[in-house]
């Protein structure tokens, strides 16, 4: 009998995708942020955090959206921090749609393609009325952003991706998408492995326990040493 075992359709493709990857060169920490690890060591913060993250970050987060896109989220239900943009867009697509559905990733389908792999959802670049999860990106021009919006089906919710610093336009500050749009995004540099996902509606408590049977939490120093980043910005 034969050693050999045939890896299946999805596995071959997600092997070859995998080879594309390219590693992230680590960044150093200013040394304010490498003292407000060591003071984080100090205190023995050295365990899993709390399944959503180190409050204080979540707080952080929360005040960010609001500033800069005025949209309220609540930093205690509301927020989880993840580990890296990646897995908050792996969390949110593996917990929303099911095998069978359809996302709809104008512009994104690379950026995707092995996350609806591993789901079995047939991906799409158009946005149609069978879609079941719409994926937008903050660095598509408002104009084209509001136009992709018009276009999603009553109800069907959106992921959207925070790609770009300088935009302040947000599906949410639109009637209807308040409570079915999902925020994800990076915190700091892409070597800290440090994101974040916002759902002010009901998938919140979903998204919490998929993340924690994930990877439990993200790395405690890790987010500690965000705080320190984004308190000093």
């Amino acid at each position: 009998m034969s050693s050999t075992i045939a890896l299946s359709e999805r596995a071959s493709a997600l092997l070859h995708y995998s080879i594309q990857a390219e590693d992230t060169p680590a960044e150093a920490m200013p040394l304010h942020i490498q003292s407000a690890v060591e003071a984080a060591l100090d205190r023995g913060e050295t365990h899993y955090t709390d399944r959503p993250g180190i409050l204080p970050l979540r707080e952080k987060v929360a005040a960010l959206l609001k500033e800069r896109f005025g949209i309220a989220v609540h930093a205690g239900n509301d927020i989880i921090i993840a580990c890296g943009v990646t897995e908050a867009r792996f969390v949110a697509i593996q917990q929303i749609l099911r095998p069978g559905d359809t996302l709809a990733a104008p512009g994104s389908s690379e950026r995707l393609f092995a996350v609806a792999l591993l789901r079995r959802a047939e991906l799409v670049d158009a946005i149609s009325p069978n879609a079941s999860l719409v994926h937008l990106r903050s660095s598509t021009p408002e104009t084209t952003l509001r136009a992709q919006l018009a276009a999603v089906p009553t109800g069907v919710p959106v992921l959207f991706e925070i790609d770009e610093p300088s935009t302040h336009f947000h599906p949410a500050n639109l009637p209807g998408f308040e409570d079915r749009t999902i925020t994800i995004g990076a915190l700091g540099p892409d070597s800290w492995r440090i994101g974040y996902l916002a759902s002010p509606g009901g998938p919140s408590s979903a998204l919490r326990d998929f993340k924690q049977a994930l990877t439990i939490c993200s790395t405690n120093l890790s987010q500690w040493a965000m705080l320190a980043a984004m308190e000093a910005a």
